[in-house]
């Protein structure tokens, strides 16, 4: 949606560092983190999660690629 961290940090609350580290792979959104994103993108969090498309349809990579079944 082309917004600056320090934009989306101010408008839901979530330190601009913690964004950072998520743009660069060192860590991961938190269930809670999730949901904030979630509702400010007016998403799903399994949108967020690479598990839907924004249509809300079932992402069939996401599947293939889950190791843990």
């Amino acid at each position: 949606m082309n917004i600056s961290q320090a934009k989306l940090a101010q408008d839901t609350g979530i330190s601009q560092s913690g964004i950072a580290k998520w743009e660069l792979n060192k860590t991961e959104a938190t269930e809670s983190n999730l949901i904030t994103l979630a509702k400010y993108f007016d998403v799903s969090a399994d949108y967020l999660l690479g598990l839907e498309d924004y249509q809300g349809l079932l992402n069939d990579k996401s599947i293939k690629n889950d190791t843990t079944k």
